[in-house]
């Protein structure tokens, strides 16, 4: 469906929801614990329409490394952006 263009017409829900994304990152981070876990922004997409969710989500793992010591963001979303 995707190569057939369908999902543009269609619409693309995210695939895993916020609340889940959370979740699921948090688990990986006690489980690692007391290691220290970076979190890699979500890189740029050429289709620019998908760009405000991958904001939407990279700004999770601020949220999420703000709560956790030992957890630190790395932004890589500007930096490929600016090379695109």
């Amino acid at each position: 469906c995707k190569n057939a263009g369908c999902n543009k017409r269609l619409g693309v829900k995210n695939v895993v929801p916020p609340e889940e994304y959370i979740g699921n990152i948090n688990t990986i981070i006690d489980q690692a614990f007391p290691a220290k876990v970076f979190l890699l922004d979500t890189v740029p997409h050429r289709d620019a329409s998908r760009n405000p969710e991958i904001i939407r989500y990279n700004s999770l793992l601020s949220e999420i490394s703000n709560m956790h010591p030992n957890v630190y963001r790395v932004k890589l979303f500007d930096i490929f952006l600016n090379h695109m």
